[in-house]
């Protein structure tokens, strides 16, 4: 099977990426501004449960089989990569239907007396089937990113974007529009369910569920492409049933320390929603009247709040990381194969120009968040006004922990091709007991209120960053040149520039166009001088410019 370079699997995920995340903020930003805080918070809670089930039985699955898969493909046993695929298959759909069992079975008692957001709980109930389609769907990524092809996975993410931008907006603001005009039917709902509550906690709860349909409606079609697509496939090696026993084990083995690591990941996001709420409430108790500018119910306000910061700058914040951890996920199969075939040269530099590409995009980025992180928020939620009063501080703060997010994903996954998963899990927990302590501590305090949490998040991403990157280096035997550290240190100062850059020309811009051209222009110039001002300081520092001209973003030709 043709093997294609890091250069080409990392231009298609990148694309990819790009498109998808481009696509997911014309999803979320409209649906924020359909649900507002209210509602975002029924729509982020159903992804609270969702997050840690769908991270023990489907985030460890396209690691476990991409990695057994490249080994394989390494060694040409190309009967080994087929029987590996059916065996995952039959496994982990298994471990799907039982989740999502699960998740519809907690879905009531959780949303009432856990989160103490009830209406939550016909959102969880749609988003459960999304489990076990994840499941399958990812046994086919793996997969095919086991045998460097990251085509499939780019293309069904396409699709699963496109589907849910189509279908969850409508499906969502149609059922808003229909029962805001029909408060007849608001009224029967809430009799048939006997509830007493208002006709807007309905309203918002039917509205997210129907989002979440849309959803769950993509991640079908996606899996239904990778089923086809698979089936298309003539190279592909058909093998009879097998009860391997060694192999289900061997992807267990490496699939329940990536899980577990993202477990206690989607376990930090869940520690918000109890944490963040339950620490409003007490600021409340102590303050009645510290949130009274936000014009609704004491026993609103804290869902509001949450929903607010995690509707608007959590959505920021993923933004780049989850662009940047293609460049992780791309390198991943070559180190497989590298450690396979005891090429400790070809992983020392496959980790380098994975660490520098994701540094250049991530430093930048991270920094023009802290600078303009109002001027995002207002550009992309402009009509959100109390939202963006809420959140626009903690997204500032957040800034800084996009850059040490995105690294350490990148670090994760290198670590997990080298067969170190367990080194993601430990930081993955000393982080999230951080996170977790400094939501406890900071978010009553009413100065700080929910900046708190942007706190907790930010140092426990950098407390996560150095474990990583001291555990890399040391399991990789490799260390930090001084072209490496140039590199570093030239991207940090050109950043800082970039930022400083964008800030000064959006405030000379304000009186002369309108507030999107203004952002817009003030992000391209503040690109141009972080590119002029690394190419300038690189051209006197020959060490640098090395390093960054052999990282992938530079080269003119792709390796076949």
């Amino acid at each position: 099977m043709r093997k294609k370079s890091f250069v080409y699997n990392s231009a298609i995920l990148i694309i990819s990426a790009m498109i998808v995340k481009l696509i997911g903020a014309f999803f979320k930003i409209p649906l924020t501004n359909i649900l507002g805080g209210n509602g975002m918070a029924y729509f982020s809670c159903a992804y609270s449960i969702f997050m840690p089930v769908y991270a023990i039985s489907v985030t460890g699955l396209p690691v476990a089989v991409a990695k057994l898969v490249s080994e394989s493909n390494a060694k040409n046993d190309y009967y080994g990569i087929s029987e590996i695929k059916s065996v995952s298959i039959r496994l982990f759909s298994t471990i799907g239907f039982i989740f999502t069992f699960i998740v519809i079975l907690l879905s009531y008692p959780f949303c009432k007396y856990i989160a103490n957001l009830t209406f939550a709980w016909p959102s969880v109930v749609m988003i459960a089937p999304t489990v076990i389609i994840s499941c399958i769907i990812s046994v086919y990524r793996g997969y095919y990113e086991g045998l460097n092809d990251m085509y499939p996975t780019a293309i069904s993410q396409i699709i699963e974007s496109v589907v849910k931008i189509i279908a969850g907006l409508l499906f969502s603001y149609k059922s808003f529009e229909f029962l805001n005009n029909n408060p007849e039917t608001v009224k029967n709902i809430a009799d048939f369910f006997n509830i007493l509550s208002s006709e807007s906690e309905i309203i918002y709860s039917v509205a997210s569920a129907a989002a979440i349909t849309g959803i769950t409606l993509s991640s079908l079609l996606g899996m239904l492409f990778m089923i086809f697509k698979s089936k298309s496939d003539k190279s592909i090696i058909k093998t009879k049933k097998s009860h391997n026993k060694n192999l289900y084990k061997s992807l267990i083995k490496i699939a329940l320390p990536v899980s577990a690591g993202s477990l206690v990941t989607s376990l930090t996001t869940l520690s918000d929603l109890t944490t963040i709420t339950y620490s409003i409430e007490k600021i409340i108790e102590k303050s009645p009247d510290f949130f009274a500018f936000l014009n609704i119910s004491r026993n609103e306000t804290a869902g509001f709040v949450y929903g607010s910061f995690t509707g608007l700058a959590i959505t920021v914040f993923n933004l780049v990381p989850s662009v940047v951890n293609m460049f992780g996920k791309s390198i991943f199969p070559a180190i497989s194969e590298a450690k396979a075939l005891n090429d400790h040269n070809k992983i020392k530099a496959s980790i380098e120009k994975a660490l520098l590409t994701s540094a250049f995009f991530a430093i930048p980025s991270g920094l023009g968040i802290t600078f303009l992180s109002k001027e995002i928020l207002t550009f992309l939620f402009k009509d959100k006004i109390y939202e963006i009063l809420i959140s626009y501080k903690s997204l500032s703060i957040l800034g800084i922990g996009v850059i040490f997010l995105s690294l350490s994903t990148t670090f994760f996954s290198m670590l997990q091709a080298i067969g170190r998963p367990d080194i993601p899990l430990k930081a993955m927990i000393f982080g999230t007991i951080i996170k977790i302590l400094g939501n406890i501590v900071l978010i009553p305090i009413p100065e700080i209120n929910i900046n708190g949490a942007a706190i907790s998040t930010t140092v426990s991403y950098i407390i996560i960053f150095v474990i990583s990157a001291i555990s890399l280096l040391k399991e990789s035997d490799m260390k930090i040149t001084k072209s490496i550290k140039s590199s570093i240190e030239i991207m940090v100062y050109s950043s800082l520039l970039c930022g400083l850059s964008a800030t000064i020309a959006h405030s000379l811009l304000s009186d002369l166009v309108s507030y999107r051209i203004n952002l817009l222009l003030s992000i391209v110039f503040g690109g141009f001088i972080y590119l002029i001002f690394t190419a300038t300081i690189s051209y006197f520092d020959k060490s640098a410019v090395n390093s960054i001209k052999n990282s992938y973003f530079l080269k003119n030709s792709i390796e076949k």
